[in-house]
């Protein structure tokens, strides 16, 4: 755990940082290397602590059943719904895209549900984000719920690619609250007869889920291709300058 809180402190503080040394910028990297090395497998519930100081809550039968039967029906209905061929879904360009539609309907869905309130979470600074973890917070009688829908291919459920990112955050942080930490994953097989298919749906407690930490740094195309740094290049777009 000290390990852990460790790096989690040294990545969150260089995502903030607005300056940095050279000598701070090698001992960080040591830092990382060596410590990640130690988060093969970390379970989610203890990242979230110590990035965000809030418990995630394991789902309790006798406390959550009520909430997880309405939770139930309305996502097969949002699934039928988006299994119907006139479905603004089924002319999205990319799968990838589908994920937007589904994240809509859930929330309109859960809104319409007597006492439940459902928002986009409110960053640290107070702003609603769309982007990042979680995608949506589920307010019901029987505590807070954080969900995040998700689509998978058929072929994809045993595979060992990841899909699942967690990125702590100080100013851009979603997660305000102690709450049951919820999956959405919708089953697809892709565009058939001119719609997509959606076979079955997933509902994961994330509470007991291992994550693993991947160290990487990462550049834009501005950065990478910004005038001062580019050293050669074609004088158009019609091709090679050979002068």
């Amino acid at each position: 755990m000290k390990t852990l809180v460790l790096v989690l402190a040294v990545l969150i503080c260089s995502a903030n940082a607005q300056e940095s040394t050279v000598n701070n910028d090698a001992t960080l990297v040591t830092r990382v290397l060596k410590d990640a090395r130690n988060l093969e497998t970390v379970p989610f519930s203890e990242v979230v602590e110590s990035a965000t100081g809030h418990h995630v809550i394991p789902v309790d039968r006798n406390l959550h059943d009520h909430t997880l039967t309405k939770l139930t029906a309305v996502i097969d209905q949002v699934v039928e719904k988006l299994g119907e061929p006139k479905h603004p879904i089924h002319a999205v360009g990319r799968i990838n895209e589908a994920s937007r539609f589904i994240e809509d309907e859930l929330f309109a869905a859960f809104n319409r549900v007597p006492d439940w309130k459902c928002s986009i979470p409110e960053t640290t600074g107070g702003a609603a984000q769309r982007s990042g973890y979680p995608d949506l917070l589920l307010e019901t009688p029987d505590g807070a719920f954080y969900l995040d829908p998700k689509l998978y291919s058929q072929e994809s459920e045993s595979s060992s690619l990841r899909t699942f990112y967690y990125e702590p955050r100080v100013e851009t942080n979603k997660i305000q609250s102690d709450a049951v930490h919820l999956l959405v994953g919708i089953m697809h097989t892709g565009w058939q007869n001119g719609k997509i298919g959606f076979t079955r749906w997933s509902l994961v407690d994330l509470a007991t889920m291992q994550l693993r930490l991947k160290a990487e740094f990462q550049a834009s195309n501005r950065e990478i291709y910004s005038t001062g740094r580019t050293i050669a290049s074609s004088a158009s777009g019609d091709g090679i300058d050979k002068k």
